[in-house]
C-alpha cells in the first residue's frame, strides 16, 4: 500500500492545487486537447461539468442567521460521475440505497474479460457491444445453473479500465452461491462455477453475435469486411479471461469494491502524486507503483473510461432481475437482506466530519456548518442563485471564473 505520508502530502499540496489537482490539469490543457484530438461529446460535457464544478456558473445556497444577519453560501455541485467529490457522493448514496435489495448469502465472484483485438470494436460502438458483451457472460452463466436445476442471481458492474488507467473493459459479476429451484425452494451449493469450462461457451457466443453486427452493418469497419471476421473468429486462440473466486459470504465487500468505480471518475486527487504542467505522476490503482505519463496520456487513459449517454454501468440478472419480483420475494424466504443503517450523504454531513476532523479547526466554533458562528442560532435558507443557462458554461467563461475563484493564472485564449 502507499506509504501514508502520501495522505498527509496532499492535504499539504492543496494550497499549490487550491482548485484540485485533477481540475487543475484539465482547465491547463482541455483547450488545447480538445483541438487536437476527436473528443466525444459527452466527454466535453462531463469535463465542462467537472471544471465548473462549485463556481458561481452553477448557483448557489444562500443561508442567514434570523439574529446577527451572518450569511453562509453554498455553491451548488456539478453532480457529474466525472467529478471525484460529487461521484464519490453519489457512489456512497447509490451503496446505502441498494444494499436493501442485496441477499446476505454466498457469493461467487466472477471477472470476464475481452482481449484487446476487440477494444477498437468497443470504441466505435460502446453501447451496443457492452451490451452483448454483458448480456451473454450472464446468459453463459445462466446456461450452467439452469443445467443444475436452480435459478441464480447475478449483479454486473462495468469497468472500462485497468490499474494503469489503460482501456481495459470487463464485468465483475456477483452470482450467488445457488438459487432458485422450478418450485421455489432454495438449492445451496458450493461448487465453483468452472471458468474453464464457460471461457470456451462465452468466446463462441460473443463472436458469433459480433459477426453478425458486422454483417447487419451495425458495426463498420475501413478495410475488408472479410478480413475483420477471419479476424474475429481467430480470437478463439488468444486468452479470454473467466475468473471466478471461490465461494465468499463477503457479498458486501465485493459489492463495495466492483461498485466504487460507477458513480465516480477513474482516478481522484489522492493518488495524483505531482503535475508540473507536462507530466502527470500518481500511483496506480493498488496503490503499489507509481506512474508517469505525459499529460496528453493521462488526459486521454481519464475520458475514454466516461460511459455514453444513458448507459447503464450496473445490470441486474436471475432473480436480482427488475422483472423477476416474484421470484425475489421467494429468495427474501430463505435469507435476510444486508442491512446497512446509514443516512444519505449531504452538504451538511460532509462538512461536519471534515470540521471534526481538521485539527485547525476551531474548537469553539460549532462543527455544523448551519449553525451561526457569532451567535449560535440555526441559519435559515434566505435565497437560491440559479445555474447559469448551458450556452453560457463555455470553457473560456468557465477559465474566467477558475481565475477569479481560485487565481489560478490560466491561459484566456479560447477560440
Amino acid at each position: 500500500m502507499a506509504p501514508r505520508y502520501v495522505y498527509y502530502a496532499y492535504l499539504n499540496q492543496r494550497k499549490k492545487y487550491p482548485a484540485g489537482k485533477l481540475r487543475t490539469i484539465f482547465a491547463d490543457h482541455w483547450e488545447r486537447y480538445r483541438a487536437e484530438n476527436k473528443v466525444r461529446a459527452i466527454e466535453n460535457e462531463n469535463v465542462l461539468r467537472m471544471l465548473a464544478c462549485r463556481t458561481p456558473l452553477l448557483g448557489k445556497h444562500i443561508y442567514e442567521c434570523p439574529d446577527c444577519g451572518e450569511t453562509l453560501e453554498i455553491p451548488h455541485t456539478c453532480k457529474s460521475r466525472f467529478c471525484s467529490v460529487c461521484g464519490y457522493v453519489a457512489t456512497e448514496n447509490w451503496i446505502n440505497e441498494r444494499f436493501n435489495i442485496l441477499l446476505d448469502c454466498y457469493y461467487h465472484h466472477v471477472v470476464v474479460t475481452l482481449p484487446s483485438y476487440f477494444r477498437w470494436i468497443v470504441k466505435q460502438q460502446r453501447t451496443l457491444v457492452l451490451n452483448v458483451f454483458a448480456k451473454l457472460a450472464a446468459e453463459t452463466i445462466s446456461g450452467w445453473s439452469d443445467k443444475r436445476g436452480y435459478e441464480q442471481g447475478m449483479i454486473c458492474f462495468y469497468h472500462g479500465f485497468n490499474k494503469n488507467l489503460k482501456f481495459h473493459p470487463h464485468y465483475h459479476i456477483l452470482v450467488s452461491a445457488g438459487g432458485l429451484r422450478e418450485d421455489g425452494s432454495w438449492k445451496y451449493t458450493d461448487e465453483k462455477i468452472p471458468g474453464h469450462i464457460l471461457m470456451p461457451i462465452f468466446k463462441a457466443k460473443f463472436t458469433a453475435a459480433i459477426k453478425e453486427l458486422f454483417k447487419k452493418g451495425q458495426l463498420t469497419t475501413e478495410g475488408n469486411l472479410s478480413r475483420v471476421l477471419y479476424q474475429v473468429s481467430h480470437q478463439h486462440d488468444k486468452h479470454w479471461q473467466f475468473f471466478t473466486e471461490r465461494i465468499t459470504r463477503e457479498g458486501l465487500h465485493t459489492m463495495l469494491y466492483c461498485a466504487r468505480y460507477c458513480k465516480k471518475t477513474v482516478i481522484s486527487d489522492v493518488r495524483i502524486i505531482d503535475y508540473d504542467g507536462k507530466r502527470v505522476t500518481f500511483w496506480d490503482g493498488k496503490k503499489e507503483k507509481v506512474l508517469d505519463y505525459a499529460v496528453d496520456l493521462f488526459i486521454k487513459c481519464v475520458i475514454q473510461a466516461i460511459p455514453e449517454w444513458n448507459f447503464r454501468l450496473i445490470r441486474y440478472y436471475g432473480f436480482y432481475a427488475p422483472a423477476s419480483k416474484k421470484k425475489y420475494a421467494q429468495a427474501k424466504k430463505y435469507w435476510n437482506t444486508l442491512k446497512r443503517h446509514q443516512e444519505r450523504i449531504d452538504w451538511r454531513m460532509r462538512q461536519t466530519a471534515r470540521n471534526a476532523g481538521d485539527p485547525n479547526y476551531p474548537k469553539e466554533q460549532s462543527l455544523d456548518p448551519f449553525i451561526c458562528k457569532k451567535c449560535k442560532k440555526e441559519m435559515l435558507l434566505k435565497g437560491i442563485v440559479y445555474p447559469e443557462p448551458k450556452y453560457k458554461r463555455t470553457l473560456e467563461n468557465i477559465l474566467i471564473i477558475l481565475n477569479i475563484e481560485f487565481n489560478l493564472k490560466l491561459p484566456l485564449n479560447s477560440s
